[in-house]
């Protein structure tokens, strides 16, 4: 009986943490707000961080703050700060899932991205749009947006235009978007083109050198290397996945991990 008290006291500790350092994160766009009262692209951007980090802890908060970069954005006709609040918008539906409102949202987000030239946030919703199909089972249209969101990062990526933080920001999209398809492939037990897909995205994974990133391939590959009964290296790969996911503080990729040891192995 202590043991499982000293668990449970160990866990809540470790969740405090995690929650303090995200906090910490939150005060400090909060604190960015306050010290730079002006409004402007910066300012708005700072808004749309700020709604994204609360979107799946304070539905309430998040919302708020969404309205404020939609309504900043339309008052200053910021067509960048436009498609950044479609996509707030279409995350919270997302995590409540309303996936086909939320794909509403980001359709709107990739039309405003159209409009001033903003690749990457086009490239982002794609994802997202793809992610919900994977969600509704839609695998034929969830492989459609995956891929297309794996070409126009590629695009920003072949620009030699591009500065440097955003070509670190479309390694890191096109890892998410190989993953995104290893997963809609997976489910549909397609394994082989499952692999190739995480075999692609790989070299663009240490690219962005992300453990949130590095978190996700690990268990995807634990998951085949377990479908083929080779369960000493899945069981490497599901301990991987757990460390880079604590690493980064990231409960949703731990809890994945944990879940997928349970259901593979």
């Amino acid at each position: 009986m202590w043991k499982r008290i000293l668990l449970i006291a160990c866990i809540y500790t470790w969740t405090e943490n995690i929650f303090a350092q995200e906090n910490n994160y939150i005060d400090s766009l909060l604190t960015w707000i306050q010290r730079h009262p002006k409004v402007d692209s910066q300012y708005i951007q700072t808004l749309h961080r700020i709604s994204y980090r609360y979107s799946e802890k304070d539905v309430k908060i998040s919302y708020l703050y969404y309205q404020k970069v939609a309504d900043l954005s339309d008052s200053l006709n910021f067509t960048y700060g436009k498609s950044l609040a479609q996509i707030n918008l279409g995350l919270l539906l997302l995590n409540s899932a309303s996936f086909d409102a939320s794909n509403t949202a980001f359709f709107k987000a990739i039309d405003y991205a159209d409009e001033c030239g903003a690749t990457r946030l086009k490239a982002v919703s794609l994802n997202n749009i793809g992610d919900n199909f994977l969600s509704l089972r839609y695998y034929d249209k969830c492989r459609q947006y995956a891929n297309k969101a794996i070409a126009f990062n590629k695009t920003i990526l072949d620009d030699t235009a591009t500065p440097p933080d955003l070509k670190s920001n479309s390694y890191r999209g096109v890892a998410i978007n190989y993953e995104l398809l290893f997963r809609c492939l997976f489910n549909q037990k397609i394994y082989k083109q499952a692999h190739d897909s995480l075999e692609k995205g790989v070299r663009y994974a240490h690219k962005a050198n992300e453990s949130y990133i590095y978190s996700q391939y690990d268990l995807a590959f634990a998951k085949l290397k377990a479908i083929d009964n080779d369960f000493d290296s899945a069981k490497y790969y599901f301990q991987r996945a757990i460390a880079e996911a604590k690493m980064q503080s990231d409960l949703r990729n731990e809890f994945q991990a944990y879940l997928g040891e349970a259901q593979f192995l």
